[in-house]
């Protein structure tokens, strides 16, 4: 289940665990993962990977001292309900790749959890989520415990609650439900997708910080549309008022046979996983960039002449996707490439792909993001469509092909000191204008060295 340098890691700890007088077990994801055949989530690269345990017959002080010997561990605060203040609850140790958070069982006290030294593992495991997260590993014993049928469960890929409050004692558990559906292909019966829908409301009351870690889970999944189908069966969509309009939208059936505005971006959310994308682009990025690339459809959407017609959908699109992306506290670093994705998607539609259109292209993208982020939005934007539509005709190289392949933004020929500098000019608007006239040549390929830009430049200022 485990490998033998983490069998040895754990069973120390639980070793000593054990001499205080307590027991010890390995809880939650990283067993669930291994139930899966799957890689445990690492949030971020070269960080240490959580694994959570539980500890039965001990309160907090006693596990800290029994955790003395293997490092610097700390006691750290944790809510226990969303009126309650924070209080220390768990330890936390580091263990190289892992970081260890062990804490007492807990178990119901009304309609909270609490931290006990008296709790037994059925009160823990009906405390926590899901069943599949409720599976404990005894490292000692190498033996799974298993109070509420989590591994039949995890085997037929059942989501089911631990408790019938499970979700109104944390409502971010709705978020987790959505990404065990997009990374594992779960499945919500009625009366799970009931109780959520009831839940959805509470996330207004939970601290939007708490929302990235789920959804940035969710852009890194295997299947990440299946989390959107959730959503919507749910109704957990209804907590993101700009998103559940999409359903409400139709589109013009001779360029979206596949029906609204949410089953198109269901699609093209999958068509962007799909994809087949160079080392090091960023699937945070394009996934969101997917799911709100026709965000503002609804806004612009109108029949004209019969038909159904969204002019500026992506013009208007970045304001409505900035207070979506902020709703969920999504890093700067990625809501800038999102918003310019959002905005640009249509840039090239119906549009010959020259060298000079490129060129353009990518400037306009830069620099927050490159012709490989514009590819992946306009092919998963086309293949996002009924099969009527066909495949996006061209592959990322017949894409850059015009560029040689490059990517990214030239840099301009000139800049405006080369001008101020070689033929004695003040500055002031006219540098402006021989930059943009110098810039347009180059797009049309009439320049492609500094000194023919030197030369161009001579010939328009002997011209004013």
């Amino acid at each position: 289940m485990l490998s033998h340098t983490d069998m040895e890691k754990f069973k120390a700890v639980a070793e000593a665990i054990h001499l205080a007088g307590g027991r010890l077990f390995l809880v939650g994801g990283r067993v669930r993962d291994c139930l899966l055949g799957a890689e445990t989530d690492n949030h971020e690269p070269d960080t240490l990977k959580d694994s959570d345990l539980v500890v039965l017959g001990l309160p907090l002080k006693e596990i800290l001292a029994a955790l003395a010997p293997f490092g610097a561990a700390r006691a750290v605060g944790r809510r226990t309900s969303m009126e309650r203040e924070k209080e220390d609850s768990i330890a936390h140790l580091s263990l190289p790749p892992d970081l260890l958070e062990v804490s007492p069982a807990r178990r119901l006290n009304g309609s909270e959890a609490e931290f006990s030294s008296e709790a037994s593992l059925m009160d823990d495991a009906i405390a926590r989520d899901f069943t599949v997260n409720a599976v404990y590993f005894d490292p000692l014993t190498e033996r799974l415990e298993d109070p509420l049928g989590g591994v039949p469960d995890a085997e037929r890929r059942n989501l089911r609650l631990c408790g019938a409050r499970a979700l109104e004692m944390d409502p971010v558990r709705v978020m987790r439900a959505m990404v065990l559906v997009s990374r594992f292909e779960f499945t919500a019966q009625m009366d799970f997708l009931a109780a959520t829908e009831a839940a959805a409301g509470l996330l207004k009351t939970v601290p939007p910080e708490r929302l990235w870690p789920e959804w940035r889970k969710w852009c890194l999944s295997a299947k990440p549309h299946l989390g959107l189908d959730f959503m919507k069966d749910s109704g957990l969509l209804n907590f993101w008022p700009d998103l559940a309009e999409l359903p409400k939208t139709p589109q013009n059936e001779r360029f979206h046979p596949e029906g609204d505005a949410w089953v198109h971006t269901v699609m093209v959310v999958k068509a962007m996983r799909e994809l087949e994308l160079p080392e090091g682009a960023d699937r945070q990025v394009l996934t969101l960039a997917a799911l709100l690339h026709d965000i503002a459809k609804p806004v612009v959407t109108q029949m004209v002449d019969g038909k159904w017609v969204s002019r500026g959908h992506a013009q208007a699109g970045p304001p409505l996707a900035l207070n979506f992306l902020e709703s969920i506290k999504t890093p700067p670093k990625i809501i800038r490439p999102v918003l310019k994705l959002v905005e640009r998607h249509m840039d090239l539609a119906f549009q010959i792909v020259s060298p000079k259109a490129l060129r353009r292209l990518a400037r306009r993208l830069s620099p927050e993001c490159d012709l490989i982020d514009f590819w992946a939005i306009a092919a998963a934007d086309w293949n996002g469509r009924g099969p009527e539509m066909g495949r996006f005709p061209m592959s990322l190289q017949e894409f850059l092909a015009p560029l040689g392949g490059r990517a990214d933004s030239p840099p301009p020929l000139l800049m405006g000191r080369d001008l101020i500098g070689h033929f004695g000019l003040p500055p002031g608007p006219e540098i402006g204008r021989l930059l943009r006239l110098i810039e347009e040549a180059s797009d049309e390929g009439i320049i492609t060295t500094k000194e023919a830009a030197l030369e161009y430049a001579a010939g328009l200022i002997s011209a004013r």
